[in-house]
């Protein structure tokens, strides 16, 4: 499938970085909104996330 989407014959690089990729989010660890919320390093940036995709929702603009 690479060889067809590439449009070359040698795609070996490419199927390395796709396993490195692979390994990688094989071993990233899961975490839950309660523990995102927990972590006060990122506790404001979740809120304000949640809050500014609530007034989109209120306020019509994903219906344009």
């Amino acid at each position: 499938a690479f060889q067809t989407f590439l449009g070359k014959d040698d795609v070996s690089h490419e199927v390395e970085e796709v396993l490195a990729e692979s390994r990688v989010q094989r071993n990233t660890k899961l975490v839950s909104i309660l523990q995102l919320l927990r972590t006060r390093a990122v506790r404001w940036q979740v809120i304000t996330v949640v809050v500014t995709m609530g007034c989109y929702q209120l306020c019509g603009l994903n219906a344009v």
